[in-house]
């Protein structure tokens, strides 16, 4: 496991030598996106589930309004 302060001095590198570096860099990368991915599935699933249910309760208002 990579130490944060390891993770912050990486990141502020410009050029970066060290093959070990170079390693753990790629590696913190790949997960930052692997979380951005699951943030942008997540924010999507709730857009969606969100869409769903208001159509849904505004059918079900509806029916009741328009039936009285």
């Amino acid at each position: 496991m990579v130490s944060l302060e390891r993770i912050k001095r990486l990141r502020n590198k410009t050029r970066i030598k060290d093959r070990e570096d170079k390693k753990d860099l790629k590696n913190i990368r790949s997960r930052d996106m692997v979380r951005q991915l699951i943030l942008w599935v997540r924010s999507t699933c709730l857009l969606i589930a969100g869409f769903f249910l208001s159509v849904l309760f505004f059918g079900i208002f509806g029916i009741f309004v328009f039936s009285v």
